[in-house]
């Protein structure tokens, strides 16, 4: 072989294995939007279209703020709540929320960059939701609007002529949601128009800004959602029609905050009843298998077969799924507080709580703090706490040993290790 052939041949070699080496390599670096094979998605409300409020991902306490990012909105003449109802929710390595400054935002969930966001003109208070390349949520307007997940293009609206605060599902061909009108829609996926509705035509009352949203089985055929009125409808996702009906409980103005979205787990169907005792109803028929009474439960969250965790204004308790036997019962943290959400990451209860602290009886001097709780699922010890100068009213949601929440000063806030 020539001197020059054989030099450039072992001048190539070397170079060969360097690029397959470097290729190798750059195919285990994070890419800048983060791990998209870290988490399970936490897709929308309560985590998914069952609405569990539970998610297999292990949190470790304690926990350190990644980072936060202000979306305060302006509020001088503000005729809207202060509470921020919107939930962050994360896909595929992405975090989305909505916030009373009428804007959608999506950002990287582990570097906390902004990747896109969407003005709705419009507060919002829906929790979204992500799926099938959508990322669809409800707006004080009366509109659904449905973005583009990865651009936050718009790509269709309804109109549904009242605000939409309840957190939408969207399925390979359909998106389900509830208005304010007391009503139930299906729409096209694809178009965004309606392919069925569904509406009670007699009610007791109507309770104002109900924040219930529907709830879809395993095999998406059934959806679920409880009405104004108490009442608890299963209807066939294809069709709407109606399979069967059952008053869980009778709306009170004054009751206070409840979550009123149905929760499944098997073919068991979870829901408020009267009292604040939380009923598991048989999905095919309706029909009551059980009552969880032992804490007034303004608050649940299903742990599959460790049981149903459910909060008070001031206490939390697990009971046993199958016997409803109290595992343990426990308050967050000491002194007087006041829960606003929980849910279940691995072997670990989040809990958020607020406290007032008032000093000569004057508002002003008043001190509102929102906390952030975690419990063992295991006893209920508590494992980790954080004091926040901010309330809370949303709820928190995790994915891939991180939880992020929005504080009602308009904070972004993820946490983990």
């Amino acid at each position: 072989m020539p001197l020059n052939s054989l030099i450039k041949r072992s001048l190539s070699l070397p170079l060969i294995l360097l690029l397959l080496i470097l290729a190798v390599g750059c195919s285990t670096i994070k890419t800048p939007l983060g791990d998209r094979e870290d988490g399970t998605n936490w897709s929308s409300l309560y985590s998914g279209a069952e609405r569990d409020g539970f998610i297999s991902d292990r949190l470790n306490p304690p926990f350190e703020k990644l980072w936060s990012e202000k979306i305060r909105p302006f509020e001088r003449f503000k005729i809207y709540p202060r509470q921020q109802l919107s939930v962050p929710v994360m896909a595929e390595g992405i975090l989305y929320i909505g916030s009373t400054n009428h804007k959608i935002y999506a950002f990287d969930f582990v570097s906390g960059k902004k990747i896109w966001k969407y003005d709705a003109e419009a507060p919002i208070e829906s929790t979204p939701t992500v799926g099938s390349g959508l990322v669809c949520f409800g707006a004080s307007k009366g509109l659904l609007n449905c973005l583009d997940q990865k651009t936050g293009e718009l790509l269709w609206s309804f109109k549904t002529g009242s605000e939409v605060i309840s957190s939408p599902i969207i399925t390979d061909n359909t998106v389900f949601f509830y208005s304010s009108s007391d009503r139930l829609f299906a729409l096209d996926r694809r178009s965004g128009k309606e392919v069925w509705s569904y509406r009670r035509t007699t009610y007791e009352m109507v309770t104002p800004r109900s924040r219930t949203s529907p709830t879809l089985t395993a095999d998406g055929e059934r959806v679920l959602q409880v009405f104004s009125d108490g009442m608890l409808v299963c209807l066939n996702a294809f069709t709407g029609r109606v399979l069967w009906d059952v008053k869980t409980y009778k709306p009170n103005i004054a009751s206070g905050p409840f979550r009123s979205t149905p929760a499944i787990y098997g073919d068991t169907v979870y829901v408020p009843g009267v009292d604040f005792k939380v009923q598991a109803r048989l999905i095919e028929d309706g029909r009551v298998l059980r009552t969880y009474d032992t804490i007034k439960a303004r608050y649940f969250a299903l742990a599959g077969k460790k049981g149903i965790l459910m909060a008070s204004d001031s206490q939390v308790a697990l009971q046993s799924e199958k016997t409803g036997k109290v595992i343990w019962k426990k308050p967050p943290m000491k002194g007087t507080s006041t829960i606003a959400s929980i849910s279940v990451s691995g072997d670990t209860v989040l809990v958020l709580a607020n406290t007032v602290t008032k000093h000569l009886n004057l508002d002003y001097f008043t001190k509102r703090r929102g906390h952030i709780i975690a419990m063992s699922l295991a006893d209920g010890r508590i494992l980790w706490s954080k004091q926040l100068s901010s309330t809370l009213t949303g709820g928190v949601s995790s994915s891939g040993g991180r939880f992020a929440l929005l504080t009602n000063k308009g904070y972004i806030e993820v946490w983990g290790r």
